[in-house]
């Protein structure tokens, strides 16, 4: 397993996801019960696994995590916040909502000083609100010792380019998949380099769409049979299956800190270990994917406009 320091913050180059333990939450994952979340997270800090990622809005997560990391201070906890969009242009209003949700963050986590704190940003809130009020709550929130780094969870990749100049903005999360082209476009992805951000990489199996058998799928999801039926094409054709496929491609990009990955269960754990320590993609596999995957359709790609 590889590492990242970041201002005595160790990240781990596959953390893990725990929005499941939870919520019900991709196409194929099952919740596990609270003994066997409990089994998973042991089995991952014992793998090697240094960094967690939940939310305020996931359940029961929080809670679960702060129950473990009382005998693993050393694990970096990564939770979100939201903000309602109707106080998102008032920054008094938009800060007491903030301190509510991170003091009960810290409450369930157990700790006063959270490592990694995120915006939890939704198709509801504007990136030009978004842009001039979150520096601000970092900012405030880091100089009052309540966290030691902050961020967005950006919704698409066109938002990036509006935060990248905020030094309050240390850490991005983002959507990349093989699939989702989005941060090639433009300057976006060189501008990202080029900051030097924390970058946590979610959504790379696509909430478990690349797994599903194409003809499975009916109604509005009926586009995204032919590039599921490409996705496999190429596994078959490159010898290497679909899910390494995916991670090589998402991990072997320059900016990337770190995958964020779920499981349903111990042996996940290890399954996605090896993902993460697998082989590197053919320059014609890698020349193949831009070709086949350069202009899927935002509806394929983005979950949010799936409504299942």
């Amino acid at each position: 397993m590889k590492y990242h320091l970041f201002n005595g913050i160790k990240i781990s180059e596959l953390t893990l996801g725990t929005v499941q333990f939870g919520l019900e939450y991709s196409i194929n994952s099952v919740k596990p019960n609270r003994e066997k979340s409990s089994e998973i997270l042991k089995n991952s800090v014992n793998r090697g696994i240094t960094s967690f990622d939940t939310a305020r809005e996931y359940g029961s997560s929080e809670e679960l995590i702060g129950s473990f990391i009382r005998e693993y201070p050393e694990v970096t906890v990564i939770t979100k916040f939201k903000i309602s969009p109707h106080n998102m242009s008032d920054f008094d209003f938009a800060m007491k909502e903030v301190y509510e949700s991170v003091t009960k963050s810290r409450i369930s986590l157990g700790i006063k000083k959270i490592p990694i704190l995120l915006f939890h940003k939704g198709p509801e809130h504007s990136i030009e609100e978004t842009s001039k009020l979150i520096p601000r709550i970092m900012n405030q929130l880091i100089e009052e010792g309540w966290i030691e780094m902050g961020g967005v969870s950006v919704f698409e990749v066109e938002e990036i380019p509006f935060l990248l100049e905020s030094e309050e903005i240390q850490v991005l999360q983002i959507p990349i998949n093989i699939m989702d082209h989005r941060l090639f476009r433009s300057s976006i992805y060189e501008k990202l380099i080029l900051k030097d951000k924390i970058v946590f990489a979610r959504s790379v199996f696509l909430k478990g769409l690349f797994f599903r058998r194409p003809e499975s799928l009916k109604g509005k999801m009926d586009e995204a049979i032919p590039y599921l039926e490409a996705l496999n094409r190429l596994s078959k054709k490159y010898g290497m299956s679909l899910a390494q496929m995916a991670i090589s491609f998402v991990r072997d990009l320059k900016g990337v800190t770190s995958i964020v990955l779920g499981a349903d269960n111990v042996n996940q754990i290890q399954e996605n270990i090896n993902l993460i320590q697998g082989n590197e993609l053919d320059d014609e596999l890698k020349k193949e994917i831009f070709e086949v995957f350069t202009n899927v359709p935002e509806k394929v790609i983005t979950p949010h406009y799936w409504g299942w």
